[in-house]
């Protein structure tokens, strides 16, 4: 959230834009148009981001090169300008909006310097072609934070590293921010800190090896260096380590030590077999950089480029995070890709491997093998997100990409693909929230939940505010038939006073699973209704909510049918704290109702409202009673 509206706002860079500036250089005005030539006002493929409101999609501010660069030398160096990688930085300036981290792995430094015209193929010292750079901006109105440089200890020799690799491509100046992310809190200050990535670092021996750094939030200082686990020099065929498309806040604190963890990939190495462009990868420990585990294709190929995208998912829904894995598929793979969810090993330590959980593979019917171009292939995997839970039914979904699938006659149109859940029909675990509260003054989140008494066992909670995610488990008391407790928090999130809450709770062997997801704030919703109905084909519901409120209710229709548990949700406007519902029932749903296994429960919520800290809440009724 950019602009305090309570939305996700939304991140769009175009790495090779130009830049009209109305100057050639820094100071010296020149009209000139993009395109004209040399000197003129832009600066070309030097790349711009811009913010756009999630709520409305307007364009909220542009973000643009701090250090602009004009006249990329190099084929390469013009696909990886200023917003090459963009992630969620965290409230690093305490105002309770998330700021931004871009990279600009092609800027040169000193600026510009390897953009002589005619190029020359080795650009003479002090000039370090593309060593890189990124940049941190606060979210709120788009103004410079910091700049992340190559640390002064770790700069390679000039001219060398600008000649370190021979014919068309980069030398091994760094590459710094080819990747760049968010990680969560790795040294217990409570900001987030920063994962910055040197794709194409090298020593001299171990070209395009790779590193990463991270960086304090807080501070900007360096807090660990990781290097390839797996060097050319030791027989191993990494390069380019930690080149990675990864969700913010990924992998999270998997070893349960307080600090988030950090995941780096080798996408071109050699995995279990040993052959090329596999691919592998490690998850580090946040607090010393030490190897926690190694992740592995379980369906390894030449070429796969394993690793190459990931997000963080909790599939066993055990509270620690699961890493959800896919690669970028290279040419002369033969299955079109695949993805794979691993959990956490039971041991830690560089030999431990993390057990795969679950794997993905393309439609039979839509399977294109790849080879050379243009047999591209269906890239299956290219990017993966994890979104939560799409059809409410309290287990986590998983979309995967396949950018370049062949649609009927139209090569490479691309095609998404959404795995929906499918949880066996048992009894509903009617589980509902009564109250969420952040008391600021005693950093305390108090929540009560009620739930069937048939439920049983601990329920996973997740705090998401400030830039952090905090968890824990809380046990269900099943006598009772509710969730209590009052859980200290930490002080940024007291301090913000409001937050996204997630209570998951994993079933049992009579009731499903089921997750709620609403705000935590101080003040009440005051959400009252009477039992919903459903009476000749129409869903009929009505209530009041606090004044103050605005947007919608939903109530949420859950039946079995067929052996799938199904989910239907219906929205009513608020209107000066009144809300009401009469809507038609498809003839699919009416059907499906009908020849119902069990019965039909409704969940009427108000998820919250931000402006004005008013908490989420919950109500659940049985509607129908079982056939």
């Amino acid at each position: 959230d950019l602009n305090g509206d309570g939305k996700h706002d939304l991140l769009v860079s175009g790495d090779v834009h130009d830049d009209f500036r109305g100057e050639s250089s820094p100071g010296v005005p020149n009209s000139n148009a993009c395109g004209t030539p040399e000197p003129n006002g832009c600066y070309e493929n030097t790349g711009q981001v811009w913010a756009f409101s999630g709520a409305t999609g307007a364009l909220l501010y542009t973000l643009e090169n701090p250090e602009p660069q004009s006249n990329p030398e190099l084929p390469f160096s013009k696909v990886f300008g200023f917003g090459t990688a963009i992630s969620d930085a965290g409230d690093i300036t305490g105002d309770r909006r998330n700021d931004i981290i871009v990279g600009a792995s092609s800027n040169d430094v000193p600026r510009g310097c390897g953009g002589q015209v005619p190029p020359a193929s080795v650009p003479p010292a002090p000039c370090r072609r593309d060593q890189g750079q990124a940049f941190v901006f606060d979210g709120t109105n788009g103004r410079l934070i910091r700049a992340y440089d190559m640390p002064l200890g770790d700069v390679r020799p000039t001219p060398e590293c600008n000649a370190d690799v021979a014919g068309p491509g980069i030398g091994t100046c760094g590459f710094l921010g080819q990747t760049v992310q968010g990680l969560g809190d790795t040294n217990g200050d409570g900001v987030t800190d920063h994962l910055v990535q040197g794709g194409t670092y090298g020593n001299g021996v171990n070209d395009k090896e790779g590193r990463i750094w991270v960086f304090s939030g807080a501070t900007g200082e360096l807090l660990l260096r990781i290097d390839n686990p797996s060097p050319p020099s030791t027989g191993g065929t990494t390069r380019i380590f930690g080149l990675q498309t990864v969700q913010p806040g990924a992998p999270g604190d998997v070893n349960l030590d307080g600090s988030a963890d950090i995941y780096g990939n080798g996408f071109s190495s050699a995995g279990p077999t040993g052959n090329a462009g596999e691919g592998r990868a490690w998850i580090f420990s946040g607090r010393d950089g030490s190897i926690l585990y190694n992740l592995f294709d379980p369906s390894p190929e030449p070429s796969g480029g394993f690793a190459f995208s990931g997000a963080m998912t909790d599939f066993d829904l055990d509270g620690r995070a699961d890493e959800f894995l896919a690669g970028q598929n290279g040419s002369g793979t033969v299955s079109g890709g695949g993805a794979t969810i691993f959990g956490v090993p039971g041991t830690f330590g560089p030999s431990a491997v993390a057990p795969a959980l679950k794997d993905f593979q393309p439609p039979a019917e839509d399977r294109q093998p790849t080879g050379p171009p243009p047999l591209n292939g269906q890239r299956y995997g290219r990017t993966v997100e994890a979104p939560g839970d799409l059809n409410a039914d309290g287990q986590p979904d998983y979309v995967i990409t396949a950018p370049q699938t062949d649609v009927g006659a139209n090569v490479d149109q691309g095609r998404v693909y959404v795995y929906l859940s499918k949880v066996p029909g048992k009894l509903t675990a009617k589980l509902a929230l009564a109250r969420a509260t952040i008391n600021r003054r005693d950093r305390v989140l108090d929540v009560l939940a009620p739930i069937t008494s048939l439920a049983s066992g601990r329920v996973n909670v997740e705090l998401h505010a400030a830039g952090l995610r905090f968890r824990f488990t809380a046990l269900l008391n099943s006598r009772d038939g509710r969730i209590r407790f009052r859980k200290r928090i930490p002080k940024a999130q007291a301090d913000l006073g409001t937050g996204i809450l997630t209570i998951t709770y994993r079933g049992n062997a009579d009731t499903r699973p089921q997750t709620v997801r609403l705000r935590a704030a101080s003040q009440r919703a005051d959400l009252r209704l009477a039992r919903p109905t459903i009476s000749n084909g129409r869903l009929r519901a009505s209530g009041t909510v606090s004044r103050r409120a605005r947007g919608v209710v939903r109530v949420q229709l859950q039946y079995v049918a067929a052996g799938e548990t199904h989910t239907r949700e219906f929205k009513a406007r608020i209107d000066n704290g009144r809300w009401s519902l009469n809507e038609p029932l498809s003839q699919t749903v009416s059907t499906a109702i009908t020849q119902r296994s069990g019965t039909v429960h409704s969940y009427t919520l108000f998820t919250g409202y931000y402006a004005r800290r008013i908490r989420g809440e919950m109500r659940s009724f049985q509607v129908l009673g079982d056939r």
